[in-house]
Formats: structure tokens, C-alpha cells, sequence
């Protein structure tokens, strides 16, 4: 069984060269995707970028943490700011990497802290001793989303009955929300398709966010750049 251990280590030898390929082509297709946007392409993620990412899930968790492949750049009222994120949890044998993908948005808004994402089978446990989310007039819309807020005024003011419509047909969408950033992450990592999508969807959102809120909470800046 001695020829066993040199056919190991060459499938070792390749797996190791594969993903060395696969992440040069990765990072290949989002720097050709940036530039295509006109966007900027860079390796690391500046540190006014990772402190304002603090702020939100699922920043803080865990131990290892590394952020790496930004692209930035300006679409519709907000400037983005999406890269990839990963940290560990756990260690030795039970040691665990989680992958994310980051998409930060700084908007011409100052709005207080508000989370909105799909419900989990968690959520219903926590209703059922009487830790509740906010609920809205819709059941349905109270059955398959979870909302918390800091400012539970500002969340009914902010998901009136149109913003409640498109979000129940914006299937899988979920923000976060603080300040003048905005957070659309999920576990695995961006690519150009799926920052199409979370860009185009995002924009949508903050189109339906009504007026008067808008107006309340804009931000003075020249020219409405943030």
C-alpha cells in the first residue's frame, strides 16, 4: 500500500492548484465586472470600509476574520462598497470557516438601526415565550419576514403598505440598516450576477421608502453624495 501515499499527496498537490486557478479566475471576472461598471477593483478592504461593516451581521462572530476583494463604486443614490468575508468559529477538530459576501451601501440618509430579513424557524421558538418581532397589519408579511428595529416608529413609517407589497415579492431580499449605511450580506460570496441583482434590488428598496422619510431623514450633503 506504499504507492498509496504518493497518489494522497498529488491529489493533495492539485486540489491545492485548483483553488489557487479558481480563485485567480474569480477575482479575474470581478475586476473585469468593476471596470465594466466603472467601478474601482482593489484586494483589500480600507479600514473606514471594515469599521463601518461593524455594524452589522455578521461582523463580530467568531475569531480569524478576513476581508479581502473590494469593488467600489457608485450606482443609483448610494455608493457601494461589496467585498468578500470570511472568519472561523470553534477550533481544532470542530473548527469551522464561514464564507460571506459583504455588500455595503452608504446612502444620503441617517436612519435609525433596523434589521428586515426572512423569518426562521428560530424566530417562531423565540414568539413562543414571548420574544416577538415587530408586527405589521399583514399576517402574511408577518409569517415570512423578521423585523427588529431600534426605533419601532421609524420601521412602520418605513414598511408602509407599498414598501410591505414589494418585499413579499422581492423574494429573499433582506437589509440592514444603520445610520447612513445600509448592509445587504449573505453567507457565500458575490458574484458579478449576484451584485447585479443586489444592486438593482436595493435600489428598488430605497425607491419604495415613502416620502416623508426620505425627506425627515436625508442627509445634508453637496450635490446629495455621501
Amino acid at each position: 500500500m506504499t504507492w498509496l501515499l504518493p497518489v494522497i499527496a498529488l491529489a493533495l498537490i492539485g486540489l491545492v492548484v485548483w483553488g489557487i486557478v479558481s480563485e485567480n479566475r474569480r477575482r479575474a471576472a470581478l475586476e473585469a465586472y468593476a471596470q465594466g461598471r466603472g467601478w474601482i477593483f482593489s484586494r483589500e478592504v480600507p479600514g473606514d470600509v471594515w469599521a463601518a461593516a461593524q455594524a452589522f451581521h455578521p461582523f463580530g462572530i467568531g475569531h480569524s476574520q478576513r476581508a479581502c476583494n473590494l469593488l467600489c463604486g457608485d450606482a443609483g443614490e448610494g455608493r457601494w462598497f461589496i467585498f468578500d468575508y470570511r472568519y472561523t468559529t470553534g477550533s481544532g477538530k470542530h473548527q469551522t470557516t464561514h464564507h460571506y459576501g459583504i455588500a455595503l451601501c452608504a446612502v444620503p440618509f441617517s436612519f435609525p438601526r433596523v434589521r428586515i430579513r426572512r423569518q426562521h424557524f428560530g424566530d417562531d421558538m423565540a414568539g413562543w415565550v414571548g420574544i416577538r418581532d415587530l408586527q405589521f397589519e399583514s399576517d402574511e408579511f408577518n409569517r415570512r419576514y423578521h423585523v427588529v428595529a431600534d426605533d419601532p416608529r421609524f420601521a412602520y413609517a418605513l414598511i408602509d403598505p407599498t414598501m410591505m407589497e414589494w418585499l413579499q415579492a422581492a423574494e429573499g431580499f433582506q437589509v440592514q440598516i444603520a445610520g447612513m449605511w445600509c448592509a445587504v450580506n449573505a453567507a457565500g460570496r458575490y458574484g458579478p450576477m449576484e451584485i447585479e441583482r443586489i444592486v438593482g434590488s436595493t435600489e428598488e428598496f430605497f425607491a419604495r421608502v415613502p416620502r416623508y422619510v426620505r425627506q425627515d431623514y436625508a442627509l445634508s450633503r453637496p450635490g446629495g453624495r455621501v
